[in-house]
């Protein structure tokens, strides 16, 4: 039985004031006041059940229509049971949205934080799945506001991100001016194609300029940059030791290099890019400011993640919603 449908029916008969109500009239009065969308039997149900295991509506013979009909029963104990059902059933609804709400929410949301160390390889504002479940929005309704609300740290985290992104993609614009201005010679030279991975080169260099919190591109070359060459379909491929993916395609057109050469001259290739880049205030003005923006998302994450670890450690949350009432 509906306990919402019970204390509608409970609200009209006991508006009637002993006026016996016949099943369709207590079943119209639902559709005309709450918009009651199940049928007239269904309703038919309810009363039986209100009589028999609640004692709060008692049938009679209707006075002037000779069938049976229903009215309230005034009872101070049964108004008391019923209060405490009705108590009970928002108790138990509350317990079971709280949870729903701290598992599949909160719980999604700490997990999908991003570490410190993966804030650098971003390159989405799309990276809390978790918004899209329906419900997200309804945790608004459950904040405790000494907790700490996560949706104002997630607002401001956002702003920032994207101003973060736009700083990566103005690196990753100017590395690449870097990188053509340099290969179109090259290849004019040894007669080569090339595909340059350039999100995998930004992070590359971005990731180890923050690590090393200075800039300086010779150094992380020699200390840090680490390649091999596979041969494939005739081709050389030209790999970092660092990422899974390729930082560049290179294959061979008119001149044959050996295996070595090629892995000599393609480190000397990548060295004389990040050594370009090194001599590039803008570069070094733009990594500057992103080394800041990283220190601010990572500042709202922890927010976050100090507001969210609390709320999950309540047992009942507070505030109210459709869903615990």
């Amino acid at each position: 039985m509906s306990q919402d449908t019970i204390m509608k029916i409970k609200t009209i008969l006991h508006a009637e004031n002993g006026k016996p109500l016949l099943t369709n009239e207590i079943h119209k009065q639902l559709c005309s006041k709450y918009d009651y969308k199940r049928s007239e039997e269904t309703v038919r149900r309810n009363l039986k059940f209100m009589e028999k295991t609640m004692g709060v509506v008692q049938s009679v013979l209707h006075p002037t229509k000779k069938t049976n009909a229903w009215i309230y029963r005034e009872n101070s104990d049964i108004e008391t049971g019923l209060k405490s059902e009705q108590s009970s059933y928002k108790n138990d609804a509350r317990i079971n949205h709280s949870e729903y709400i701290k598992n599949n929410i909160i719980g999604a949301w700490l997990q999908q934080l991003p570490k410190k160390s993966d804030i650098i390889f971003l390159w989405s504002e799309d990276i809390f799945p978790v918004e899209k479940d329906e419900m997200f929005l309804d945790l608004k309704n459950h904040i405790k506001s000494e907790y700490g609300n996560p949706f104002d740290e997630l607002d401001t985290f956002k702003q920032i991100l994207h101003q973060f992104l736009s700083k990566k993609r103005e690196i990753q614009s100017l590395n690449d001016n870097i990188f053509e201005s340099i290969k179109n010679d090259y290849s004019d030279k040894n007669k080569m194609s090339w595909f340059w991975n350039l999100n995998a080169v930004t992070d590359f260099i971005i990731e180890r300029v923050i690590r090393k919190r200075k800039i300086d591109f010779r150094s992380i070359v020699v200390d840090d940059f680490s390649s091999h060459v596979e041969e494939k379909n005739g081709a050389f491929l030209y790999y970092t030791m660092d990422y899974p993916d390729e930082m560049i395609y290179a294959s061979f057109g008119e001149l044959k290099l050996s295996k070595k050469k090629f892995k000599e001259s393609m480190d000397k290739f990548v060295e004389t890019v990040f050594e370009n880049a090194n001599n590039s205030e803008r570069i070094q003005k733009e990594i500057t400011a992103l080394c800041e923006l990283q220190e601010q998302l990572f500042d709202h994450i922890e927010k976050m993640r100090k507001s969210l670890k609390k709320h999950l450690a309540l047992g009942i949350l507070p505030g109210n919603c459709e869903y615990c009432l």
